[in-house]
Order: C-alpha cells, then sequence, then structure tokens
C-alpha cells in the first residue's frame, strides 16, 4: 500500500501511475455517505490505453456491522470483473487490497 501511495502522490496520471508500476488494469472510484446509506462508485479503466471497461454505482444500506461485507462484496466485484476481461473465474485470494482516496 505505501509504495503505491507514494508512486500516486509522485504520478497523478493514473495511466503513467498504471505503466509506471506494471498495472494491467487501474481501479478509481469514490465513495459517497449520507446518514445510512452508502453509495460507491468504481471505474476500471485499461493502464496501457487508460480505456474504462466496466463502471458500477453500488448503493448499500450502512450498518455498524456490515461495513466489512460491503467491503469484501466490492473487491469480490472488482475481481471478478477483472477476471471477465482475462477469462478467469474468480478464486478466493489470500490478500486483496483496494487503495482508495488520494
Amino acid at each position: 500500500y505505501q509504495a503505491i501511495k507514494h508512486l500516486a502522490e509522485v504520478q497523478p496520471d493514473y495511466k503513467e501511475l498504471g505503466v509506471m508500476a506494471g498495472f494491467n488494469h487501474v481501479v478509481t472510484g469514490g465513495v459517497q455517505h449520507l446518514k445510512n446509506m452508502l453509495r460507491v462508485n468504481i471505474q476500471l479503466f485499461e493502464a496501457a490505453t487508460y480505456k474504462q471497461t466496466w463502471s458500477r454505482v453500488i448503493e448499500r444500506k450502512l450498518t455498524k456491522y456490515n461495513l466489512f461485507a460491503i467491503q469484501d462484496d466490492i473487491c469480490k466485484l472488482i475481481v471478478n470483473e477483472i477476471g471477465k476481461l482475462n477469462n478467469r473465474k474468480y478464486t478466493e485470494p489470500k490478500k486483496l487490497a483496494i487503495v482508495v482516496g488520494g
């Protein structure tokens, strides 16, 4: 996480960042929160061309118990979509991290 955070600070252009770090895809997005509702906007870009290949808006009711479940669902959704682009079936990763913010 720290290495990517540092690269993002040095190289704010996501296309260049993806190429510099050797990524195939770049995930961007944002989060909005109002009372007990959570909205997450996600975009998936091909790193080399910065062509958007997929996007999704996810809205969920937020409770004090389900934040991690929502995070896991979003991670699985992204991994599944990348798998489809690469003709691979999703398998449970040992670790998966998505860096949000800047």
